[in-house]
């Protein structure tokens, strides 16, 4: 009598050797593709590679250039206000001089430096280097992702580089800006996107006076009851929610933003005042990026190599609007 099972099991090897078999032949095949098209291309393989590291290093070095050239604007804009206020002091020194009576000369010499004690204080470069070192933050941020894999995908880009993403709207590659997130539109066809701290907006410093004069509430970002209330080290001018508040002209109001607050345990959500009030639905006051193309009718969401800003249904909603 034959063993059933014997043969089942039997056939059960003959069948996954077969199975072995065939998924080596298929992977030295493809292995036998790729090596004899990197053979015949090692030049474009080097050179997609050097592209690669040559065009991240352009990046970088704009990141470094454009923070640069801001701390530079900073410190002139401090020189110039400080040289307006020792003016205004100066002024007002000698209109004191011109009094008879010593007392109230004296009296006006310190209202003179009360004056410039305080109207200094706007000079302070602290706040536009603020500015300078998020936005380099920001450049550097972008430069990794995009560049994250580059080299890794010159083998494939030498294979096929007519592959796109979106139905051909993007080539693999490339990376753009679509809401709050940051794209990269990968070889095999996919989109990989990564969400980012501020819908995309860079610069949300802003000086408390110019927010509350403009209808802003300014304070840090707080969350919970006001016995167990956790704060952003960082101050926001904050817009919107139940109180309607607003922004300054050239700012926008986001509510996509990503909070850094952490709690060790759940309480209640939304963000708070120091009381512990409800501030409902409320957004964060960041300026505008300067957008030369926007308003062409067209969506330019893409990163160009001349370290543009693209535009996104936020910061050009009249081009993006549901597009991008």
């Amino acid at each position: 009598m034959y063993n059933h099972n014997s043969l089942k099991v039997a056939y059960y090897f003959v069948f996954m050797k077969k199975g072995i078999f065939a998924v080596i032949i298929s992977f030295l095949i493809v292995s036998l593709i790729m090596m004899s098209v990197l053979a015949l291309n090692p030049a474009s393989v080097s050179g997609c590679k050097r592209d690669c590291r040559m065009d991240k290093s352009g990046a970088n070095s704009l990141c470094i250039n454009n923070f640069n050239e801001c701390k530079k604007n900073c410190i002139n804009i401090s020189e110039s206000c400080l040289i307006v206020h020792k003016e205004e002091y100066n002024s007002c020194k000698n209109e004191c001089s011109i009094l008879s009576n010593r007392q109230e000369k004296s009296k006006c010499s310190s209202a003179c430096l009360r004056n410039f004690t305080i109207n200094k204080k706007v000079c302070n470069s602290k706040l536009c280097l603020s500015s300078c070192n998020s936005n380099k933050k920001s450049c550097s941020s972008e430069t990794t992702f995009r560049f994250s894999d580059c080299s890794n995908n010159c083998k494939y880009a030498v294979l096929n580089n007519n592959v796109t993403c979106e139905n051909g709207k993007y080539n693999a590659g490339e990376t753009f800006l679509l809401g709050c997130d940051i794209c990269k539109c990968k070889y095999d066809s996919t989109v990989d996107c990564k969400k980012t701290l501020f819908c995309n907006f860079n610069d949300l410093t802003i000086e408390e006076s110019k927010c509350v004069s403009s209808g802003g509430f300014y304070q840090q970002l707080c969350n919970g009851p006001y016995f167990d209330i956790v704060c952003s080290q960082n101050d926001f001018c904050q817009c919107d929610g139940n109180s309607n508040y607003s922004c300054p002209e050239g700012y926008a109001c986001i509510h996509n933003f990503t909070s850094s607050l952490t709690r060790k345990s759940q309480t209640i959500a939304g963000f708070k005042t120091l009381l512990g009030f409800e501030l409902g639905d409320i957004g964060l006051c960041a300026k505008k990026p300067i957008l030369e193309s926007c308003g062409n009718g067209i969506c330019e969401n893409q990163f160009l190599k001349n370290g543009n800003n693209p535009e996104t249904s936020y910061n050009c909603p009249e081009d993006c609007k549901k597009k991008c």
